[in-house]
């Protein structure tokens, strides 16, 4: 489960760079879209390390550093919130004729951008759900590893203990 973890992010990383470069650099020319494709890869890059290391000691304190960034930063923080609400919020209400005000009331960007950053974001938070679930996945088999191996620890404690007379 963790290599469809890795290859989720993975996507998910490329998808999310290429949104924000081409808001950054075809659609809106600033350096808003641009530093959020950059702070991206700078997270991504801690992310993809602490990964690894779980990968290789399986500790608690590191899977629960990646669950912190992959739930809380990655799928809620650029998946719901980039993506569901910056990308499927707007266009729910733009094409629905809500008010200019309301729409810059509530956006920073409130006029949607073109078929592909608006495709791209809304791509962010479809992208999201598995990316969270199999994070989600992944905790759980850890879980339940570790009880298995505290299982084969005590029996294996058991056999070494004399019989008691």
């Amino acid at each position: 489960m963790l290599k469809k973890l890795v290859l989720a992010f993975l996507v998910f990383l490329l998808l999310v760079v290429v949104h924000h470069l081409y808001g950054g650099y075809v659609l809106y020319r600033d350096n808003l879209e641009l530093n959020l494709s950059y702070a991206t890869v700078g997270v991504a890059l801690l992310t993809l390390l602490l990964l690894w290391f779980y990968a290789r000691q399986r500790s608690d304190a590191v899977l629960s550093l990646c669950q912190f960034l992959i739930i809380g930063g990655w799928g809620f923080g650029v998946g719901v919130y980039d993506g569901g609400y910056n990308h499927l919020v707007l266009n729910v209400l733009a094409l629905n004729g809500a008010s200019a005000t309301l729409r810059e009331a509530m956006f920073i960007r409130p006029v949607p951008g073109n078929i592909i950053f608006e495709a791209t974001g809304l791509l962010q938070f479809i992208l999201a759900i598995p990316l969270v679930a199999y994070m989600l996945r992944v905790v759980e088999e850890d879980k339940v590893l570790k009880k298995e191996q505290q299982r084969q620890a005590f029996i294996q404690q058991q056999r070494k203990q004399p019989p008691e007379k």
